[in-house]
């Protein structure tokens, strides 16, 4: 059974949050973060970001306003991802990585992440692109182009213990993939 969660939270998080905070989507993240804090457990849900709590945030405030914000930890690092694992490996004190759910938005980033690290990782859609960059537009085109020709080519996600005993039909629901735009 999942024991732990961690969410990556996308670059210029600061600015997204202040958007966030003004919408819907908010609202919606604060209800998600607190059923994961409730079925986890309130010390088993994380953000592990590549800005927030990272080498770019060296006095951790963008770490300390988005944990006021959203309402749970943000861990402190000094490396981006898809290096990092002895941070989220120390914070949990778990030495079996199969009981970690990464969740993010990036394929190069988050699910490399956590697939080479031997967690479950879900894909997301962003919360919003507003405000990305142009290197960031190409970058997630590129992303969706890549795993949609590796799913072309009979490529799938690996498999995994948490799901390893669920129907062909659950699998493919959850290791499907995100076709180019």
């Amino acid at each position: 059974m999942w024991k732990y969660v961690f969410f990556a939270y996308p670059q210029d998080n600061c600015e997204l949050l202040r958007q966030l905070q003004n919408c819907l989507s908010f609202e919606i993240i604060q209800i998600a973060v607190q059923e994961c804090c409730e079925i986890f457990g309130p010390g088993n849900t994380v953000i592990f970001s590549n800005s927030a709590g990272s080498s770019d945030d060296p006095s951790f405030k963008e770490a300390i306003d988005l944990e006021r914000s959203v309402g749970i930890p943000v861990l402190r690092h000094g490396t981006k991802k898809p290096m990092g694992f002895e941070t989220i490996s120390a914070h949990f004190a778990t030495g079996t990585p199969e009981q970690l759910v990464m969740v993010g938005d990036r394929i190069f980033t988050d699910v490399v992440f956590g697939n080479s690290n031997g967690m479950l990782t879900i894909k997301t859609e962003p919360l919003t692109t507003h405000g990305d960059n142009a290197a960031v537009r190409l970058v997630r085109e590129l992303e969706n182009i890549f795993v949609y020709v590796l799913g072309v080519a009979g490529v799938v996600a690996p498999p995994h213990i948490l799901i390893e005993n669920k129907t062909d039909a659950h699998k493919k629901t959850i290791m499907s993939y995100t076709k180019p735009r």
